[in-house]
């Protein structure tokens, strides 16, 4: 979120290689804590704690988890991560966590690529059960998606990918948005943006897109 989080993730990153290396780096949430200002939490993909606790419908360790890293991050900085890459397992997830998200009062980071319709309906559904909050995280979709997206609350995030040439589409749909719903990001270390495209991307160079938005 800001420099005092970049400080607190090298520190965290540090010390998960030195002090907590057990066959792959690692920390405890008590030391995450400690250094959690300024981060932004994601609840992650299916071998992630509270999807664990999901796939064995586990509900109760679910919301004790949602919970715990809500205080930890801060109910505004940890998110429930819906992603589909054509695995079966991760549609069951999605519907799990648009039920655990106006449970918790947690917003969600929506990954969609290629699936505007899916994306929509899904959240639709959602919506219907309970309110959603949210990102459209590296938004590369259609007017469709976007327009459903601010219709129910969410925020629309653009990365380097809104300054390639080919880009002018995206570019059409991000004039539309409001900016207070409006984000940039880095996606860093991929999708560097021009002038930076082809090299490692660093969080430095989100500049680049804000300047291609503006």
């Amino acid at each position: 979120k800001d420099m005092t989080g970049y400080q607190n993730l090298c520190r965290l990153v540090t010390d998960a290689h030195v002090d907590g290396y057990y066959y792959k780096p690692r920390i405890d949430r008590e030391h995450l804590a400690r250094h959690a200002e300024g981060l932004v939490g994601l609840s992650a993909c299916l071998g992630g704690e509270i999807p664990r606790a999901l796939e064995v419908d586990d509900w109760d360790e679910a919301r004790r988890l949602a919970g715990e890293y809500g205080d930890i991050f801060g109910k505004d900085r940890f998110f429930l991560e819906l992603q589909d890459h054509g695995i079966p397992e991760q549609k069951r997830l999605n519907e799990q966590l648009l039920r655990l998200a106006p449970e918790t009062g947690l917003p969600l980071i929506v990954h969609s690529r290629d699936a505007d319709e899916d994306t929509v309906a899904l959240l639709r559904e959602g919506a219907e059960k309970g309110g959603l909050k949210g990102v459209i995280h590296c938004f590369t979709a259609t007017q469709y998606l976007a327009d459903a997206a601010l219709e129910m609350g969410f925020f629309i995030s653009l990365s380097g990918i809104v300054t390639f040439k080919n880009a002018e589409a995206l570019r059409q749909v991000a004039r539309t948005v409001p900016l207070d719903r409006l984000l940039v990001e880095t996606d860093s270390p991929y999708l560097a943006p021009m002038p930076m495209r082809g090299k490692r991307n660093e969080p430095a160079y989100v500049r680049y897109v804000a300047e291609t938005v503006a």
